[in-house]
């Protein structure tokens, strides 16, 4: 493993950035790619891991399929594989086959899908036997995952009887349901919503070329380096969107609460740090957890008081992502408290003169502590290339458009 080494560069003021495809977006329209009759291309892909893992799956050019770290491959393609004919093992990483997936299983089955545990009941890997099922009615609890949810709904417009999804319990990432119909209906889909139940009939993919939109989850790190950054201090976001299907977007509605204005203009967002920071910030992320690593450093890097709830679904994530968080920032100094769906930060004590960051293999927990270099302070990162699973050009960008020094 190796170690990153940052430095401000106190002169930065402007810069644009070419922000990666969102793999969230990528991912789900390279499986409804592999459903659809007709051929159709996707333009502008996600570089991640994750998606080049995903295409290179969707080849089938084995039945041993291996998602390494990435868990929303894993969701998609136990939907997937269950009704396309054939016979899969289905895995990843030591830390993934440790993240629980019987609800989404336990669905399928009840479908008539054949699928079975090949280790520990409730967790991958699995074994699959790929057939045409029905469809029909299921309920699910959706404070577990939204990917549970968005598998199921990519595969039901080719169920025979079609799906009707009843969704119990409060509703965690509701956006990346969201998401999931609006590019399934971009691609011809129709679906019905009434409440907490949604319904979709046998119907087919209509094949369309599809570009995807910049990522708005990557955006908010830069915002987070804006936001401690001097007054005046800007960066344009070239082909991002407020009309977005991103709920993510919503970060630039709460780093207003750091002092930042975001303006779309000239095909893309413009950011200006043009006031102070808020004395306190108090945030629900129940849909938007993953904007959470770069807001709970920003406000430890800007000594903010503050509060996060809605995060019940990060202690399965990359990492266990509530308590590795709470162990990094203890180390710049935050006095911290967490549990199963709430983080806060209480007050603060002497900050070092070099912060040393572990990353516990997760690219947002990486990027986040980069945030620290805003504060003068050299920040050490271990294991920097975990940035790949999402934004493999990360810390060129920084180097490219001068934010920091890099070593």
């Amino acid at each position: 493993m190796s170690t990153l080494t940052l430095k401000w560069n106190n002169d930065f003021s402007y810069g644009e950035v070419v922000l990666p495809s969102s793999k969230s977006l990528c991912n789900r329209a390279y499986i409804i790619q592999s459903l659809c009759k007709e051929q159709f291309h996707i333009h502008h892909i996600s570089p991640s891991d994750d998606s080049r893992n995903l295409a290179n799956l969707l080849s089938f050019t084995t039945d041993h399929m291996d998602v390494g770290a990435a868990g929303t491959n894993m969701r998609f393609l136990i939907s997937l594989l269950a009704i396309r004919p054939g016979n899969y093992i289905l895995t990843g990483n030591e830390r993934l086959n440790d993240r629980p997936i019987r609800e989404l299983v336990d669905c399928l089955q009840s479908l008539g899908a054949e699928i079975s545990y090949l280790k520990k009941e409730g967790y991958p890997p699995l074994e699959i036997t790929g057939q045409m099922l029905q469809g029909g009615e299921i309920k699910i609890d959706g404070s577990i995952s939204s990917q549970f949810i968005s598998s199921l709904l990519l595969v039901a417009p080719c169920l025979s009887k079609g799906l009707k999804i009843e969704i119990l319990n409060n509703v965690v990432s509701k956006p990346y349901i969201e998401m999931t119909l609006e590019l399934m209906k971009y691609f011809g889909i129709e679906y019905s919503m009434n409440k907490n139940t949604i319904e979709i009939k046998p119907q087919n993919y209509q094949a369309k070329n599809y570009e995807v939109e910049p990522d708005w989850s990557a955006a908010a790190f830069w915002y987070a380096f804006i936001a401690n950054s001097k007054k005046g201090t800007r960066l344009f976001f070239k082909g991002l969107s407020f009309k977005s299907l991103q709920g993510d977007r919503l970060v630039s509605r709460y780093f207003q609460l750091f002092g930042i204005d975001s303006t779309e203009t000239g095909g893309g967002i413009q950011i200006e740090k043009t006031g102070e920071a808020s004395d306190r910030i108090d945030l629900s992320l129940l849909n938007e957890p993953d904007l959470f690593p770069a807001l709970a450093f920003s406000c430890a890097a800007l000594r903010i008081p503050s509060s996060f709830t809605g995060l019940q679904t990060l202690n399965l994530k990359e990492s266990k992502r509530i308590d590795c968080i709470k162990k990094e920032l203890e180390k710049t100094g935050a006095v911290c408290e967490s549990g199963i769906d709430f983080f806060k930060i209480t007050d603060y004590q002497t900050m070092p003169d070099q912060l040393y960051f572990d990353t516990y293999g997760d690219h947002r927990i990486a990027m986040a502590a980069s945030i620290f270099l805003t504060t003068g302070k050299p920040v050490l990162i271990k294991d920097p290339e975990v940035v790949s699973k999402s934004y493999p050009g990360f810390w060129e960008a920084l180097k490219n458009i001068r934010i920091a020094n890099i070593y």
